[in-house]
């Protein structure tokens, strides 16, 4: 800017003596703030138990866990368990369940273990021959993992593992 329109006084920058408002202004803002965070009442905030599995009445649950076991009507015979496997099949003379009932079976799964506790989070279609599997966690963090094959005969799994990275 050419001098002899603006007076050389104000061409000069402010000196570091004179900064204006800028200090006052953070200095207040910073008594504000911890006069406001005294101000709050002082609560400590109680802590949210985890959501427990209850078993419901009426219900048959696999030895040790709260998986429900399947209606009689289905024809499965009393589970082998293989550490955290349990296996059933039918018995050696009984026809394939079909597709109607597998469908069914996999309904009661999807009915009957929210009320356990347990979310579904993964899920396969049925195929056309009926096979199907369902993932489900606990609110501990158990994993369960249902699964109904058709091949070489008829066989309803349920593996129980314990909460994850461990599965």
């Amino acid at each position: 800017m050419d001098p002899a329109l603006i007076g050389r006084k104000h061409l000069l920058a402010p000196s570091r003596r004179d900064r204006g408002l800028a200090p006052h202004a953070l200095a207040a803002l910073l008594v504000a703030v911890v006069g406001l965070g005294l101000l709050q009442p002082r609560s400590d905030p109680k802590p949210v138990p985890l959501a427990a599995l209850h078993p419901v009445a009426a219900t048959t649950y696999l030895e040790g866990t709260l998986v429900p076991v399947p209606d009689t009507a289905y024809g499965f015979q009393t589970p082998k368990v293989h550490g955290g496997t349990y296996v059933m099949q039918r018995g050696a003379v009984a026809r394939p369940l079909g597709p109607a009932k597998a469908q069914a079976l996999l309904a009661d799964y999807l009915t009957g273990m929210p009320p356990e506790g347990w979310t579904l989070q993964a899920n396969s279609a049925p195929s056309p021959s009926g096979d199907w599997t369902l993932r489900w966690i606990s609110a501990q963090g158990t994993i369960t993992l249902v699964i109904f094959a058709t091949a070489p005969k008829d066989r309803l799994e349920v593996d129980v593992c314990p909460p994850d990275p461990y599965c």
